[in-house]
C-alpha cells in the first residue's frame, strides 16, 4: 500500500468513524429526549395525583364538618322507629325516612327550611 491508498483509506475510516458517532449522538439525544418526555409525564401525573389526594382530603373534611354541623346532629332530636320508617322529632320539626339517615336529612331540610314543615 503507498501513501495515497493510505491516506484515501484512512479518510475514508475517519469519514465512516464520524458518521458513525453522529448516528450514536442521534439515537443518544432521542433517548435522552424520551427520557426526558418521560420525566415530565411523571411529574405530571405526580402533580395530578397530588391534587386529586388534596381534593379527596377537603371532600373528607367536608363531609366530617357537615355531619356535627347538622341540626340532627347540633340539636341531638329523638330517633325512633315507627313501623316500616323511622321519626326524627325536635319540637315540632319532624323528619321521616326509611333509614335514621334519610330520616335525619329530612329532618335538617325541615329545619333549614329546605322541605315542606
Amino acid at each position: 500500500m503507498n501513501i495515497q491508498e493510505y491516506i484515501e483509506k484512512s479518510q475514508r475510516d475517519f469519514v465512516d468513524q464520524s458518521v458513525a458517532l453522529n448516528l450514536r449522538v442521534v439515537e443518544l439525544s432521542k433517548e435522552k429526549a424520551t427520557w426526558e418526555m418521560i420525566a415530565a409525564f411523571h411529574k405530571a401525573q405526580q402533580a395530578q395525583d397530588e391534587r386529586h389526594a388534596s381534593a379527596r382530603t377537603y371532600e373528607k373534611l367536608h363531609r366530617q364538618t357537615d355531619s356535627v354541623t347538622r341540626p340532627s346532629s347540633i340539636m341531638r332530636p329523638d330517633l325512633r322507629e315507627d313501623g316500616d320508617e323511622w321519626t326524627v322529632t325536635y319540637g315540632a320539626c319532624i323528619g321521616r325516612g326509611p333509614t335514621p339517615e334519610t330520616a335525619c336529612q329530612d329532618f335538617d331540610d325541615k329545619w333549614l327550611g329546605k322541605g315542606e314543615a
